[in-house]
């Protein structure tokens, strides 16, 4: 077994280094895939090169390079990423919310929460859900209605980050009585 671990980890480093030289590749998906593969293999010891890909003019690399750096709990990447959510490019503005509820980073929750106004649906969904992240109810009510309107409760599970058991109970048993007629804001403020 302890053979087995050190080949595990000697592949492991040889795929990171691969991946780290992939981040150069002049193609912006192969840079994108490259980072999501690094994260997947928590390639932390290349956070310093994903850190630089937020500046990168491929959107899609710069949403890859948000979303590993907020997993990678990277905090001093966090100003960097909040100036993202100022970007053209809808998926940037999501993946940047996202990233900053992962960090942690309640500093930027004012410059989160613009973001509830988004015409697309999904960058008020990661808006919201990074707010809840952050243990903030300014997001709940577009998480509530998000979830009433699909049918669905698996929008909410960001909420569970608010760590109001004993509300969620509630919730759950007035949401699944048919004599409640109000909207999703009601009922969350029935509670």
């Amino acid at each position: 077994v302890a053979v087995l671990e050190k080949i595990s980890a000697y592949s492991i480093r040889c795929v990171t280094r691969e991946l780290a030289e992939l981040l150069k590749h002049d193609n912006g998906a192969i840079r994108g895939y490259a980072v999501r593969a690094l994260a997947a293999t928590d390639g932390t010891e290349s956070a310093s090169e994903i850190f630089k890909l937020l500046k990168d003019t491929h959107p899609f690399v710069r949403l890859s390079a948000a979303e590993a750096l907020g997993k990678f709990g990277d905090k001093k990447a966090a100003a960097a990423i909040s100036e993202m959510l100022d970007e053209k490019d809808e998926d940037v503005r999501a993946a940047a919310a996202g990233a900053l509820g992962n960090l942690e980073a309640r500093e930027y929750a004012v410059k989160i929460a613009k973001l509830l106004n988004e015409e697309r649906v999904e960058v008020r969904v990661s808006a919201a859900s990074a707010l809840a992240q952050l243990g903030l109810r300014e997001g709940v009510p577009v998480l509530l209605e998000l979830s009433v309107k699909n049918g669905s409760w698996s929008d909410l599970d960001a909420l569970n980050a608010l760590r109001r058991s004993e509300l969620w109970a509630r919730l759950r048993e007035k949401r699944l009585t048919a004599d409640f007629s109000g909207t999703a804001v009601e009922l969350w403020d029935s509670l």
